[in-house]
């Protein structure tokens, strides 16, 4: 017979590295966790931006014609009792270089992580593929407007030409989230 201080804690259930060979599950399947969470909070965790021409004098005018490249990486924690849903969401916005022989050297990049915490209900077990596909559909969607904001306010502070970060469209009839061209389908590895 075991006793309370001897019976093992309960395990934390947390996204895992994805394997590229993996493919994304589905949208349906985390629906059941969608009709059941509650957002509670969204908020900023990190975000950076960086310029390559950051002499105090600048080195001409920013190019007007790049086409910014995404990446996009979901994370997922539950807490003990399975009650909270922790996501954090980082965003990169990188805008390539104008010649292939500084395709190193990026003159521009935003970078933003957002953490949204969901309430779930105690009654109800989901499990870690429900999970996942709502993180990488639902929670993505739920920051996207966030991230749009953060970018487009960053860019006009830096005296940038304006980018206007394309809308996500959920295309419900088939099942398909609508990311920007240049987003990676599985978050990035590095």
């Amino acid at each position: 017979m075991t006793g309370p201080s001897e019976q093992a804690a309960p395990k934390l259930r947390q996204s895992v590295e994805p394997d590229e060979s993996q493919e994304l599950p589905s949208r349906e399947t985390g629906l059941r966790v969608g009709g059941a969470v509650e957002i509670r909070n969204i908020e900023l965790v990190f975000a950076q931006f960086t310029r390559s021409d950051d002499d105090e004098l600048p080195s001409g005018d920013p190019p007007t014609d790049q086409v910014p490249e995404f990446g996009i990486t979901p994370r997922w924690k539950l807490n003990k009792d399975e009650t909270t849903l922790g996501v954090t969401v980082g965003f990169s916005t990188t805008f390539p270089s104008e010649t292939e022989e500084n395709a190193e050297d990026v003159p521009y990049s935003v970078i933003a992580a957002f953490r949204l915490t969901y309430g779930l209900p105690a009654n109800e077990h989901f499990d870690d593929e429900e999970i996942e596909s709502f993180v990488r559909w639902q929670s993505v969607f739920n920051v996207w407007p966030y991230w749009r904001e953060y970018l487009s306010s960053t860019i006009n502070r830096a005296g940038l030409p304006r980018l206007i970060s394309p809308v996500m469209r959920l295309r419900i009839a088939e099942g398909e989230v609508s990311l920007p061209s240049g987003t990676p389908a599985a978050p990035p590895t590095s």
